[in-house]
């Protein structure tokens, strides 16, 4: 290897799962396509231990298998999830809703705080998220319980009906956080996950026209086969970003 080459290979394990990982999230490369080594060190310029940490990362994901004497397959696609409070608004094709639970349940400091609100109680809505079959995350939202959201929704809504007829303006400001965490018991059985699944929690707080909280909510997804992306208008056009 001539040394100016050596000298400009990437031997970050980090950055080759990064590009393999959005690579299979976007398609270019997809279930049962078999990874090469020797063709990911020169397609990435990096060097073999980098690639073979890289796949070993996706591994412990899940989202691709390696089997010793055979290669590395690919056995798990990642869903984009869009940043919008419900996914509803360019939802992924075939994505399915199941209604959980929908009550009124005692409220905290917190939820009081976050929904402008003295009530000793909110209403709460919890609802399971599939692709193909395959689970892929639960978001449970409190509201003002004096107005409950149409308990019959059983697929994903635009964004902007459903909040609108529901809350009776359209909607404004949403505030979001996300965070790592590994998931707990409970979430693992109704994600069809082993126990340790790496997981990616959404926290947020959306506000109608007239900046008045009507939801918060926190939403729990397998970061295993799950990537959140949005779009913004930049000088030049369009940016994205997952």
């Amino acid at each position: 290897m001539r040394q100016e080459y050596a000298e400009l290979l990437q031997r970050s394990p980090r950055r080759v799962h990064d590009l393999l990982r959005t690579s299979i999230r976007d398609g270019l490369l997809r279930p049962d396509d078999r990874l090469n080594e020797d063709a990911l060190v020169h397609e990435l310029a990096t060097s073999r231990n980098a690639v073979r940490e890289g796949l070993q990362m996706l591994a412990s994901l899940g989202v691709v298998e390696r089997v010793p004497r055979v290669g590395t397959t690919i056995v798990g696609g990642l869903v984009q999830i869009p940043l919008d409070p419900v996914p509803g608004r360019h939802q992924p094709d075939g994505m399915t809703v199941q209604r959980l639970e929908d009550r009124v349940v005692p409220s905290t400091a917190l939820i009081r705080e976050r929904l402008h609100t003295d009530a000793v109680e909110v209403g709460m809505i919890e609802h399971s998220y599939s692709m193909g079959g395959r689970p892929l995350g639960v978001r449970a939202a409190y509201y003002h319980s004096a107005l409950r959201p149409d308990g019959g929704w059983g697929q994903p809504l635009d964004l902007d009906t459903a909040f609108e007829f529901v809350w009776g303006a359209p909607v404004g400001r949403v505030d979001t956080a996300i965070s790592a965490l590994v998931l707990d018991a409970r979430t693992c059985r109704l994600l069809d996950a082993a126990e340790g699944t790496p997981g990616l929690v959404k926290e947020q707080v959306v506000h109608d026209a007239d900046g008045v909280p009507q939801e918060f909510a926190y939403s729990h997804w397998r970061a295993d086969r799950v990537s959140f992306t949005t779009s913004r208008l930049g000088v030049d056009g369009p940016v994205v970003s997952g």
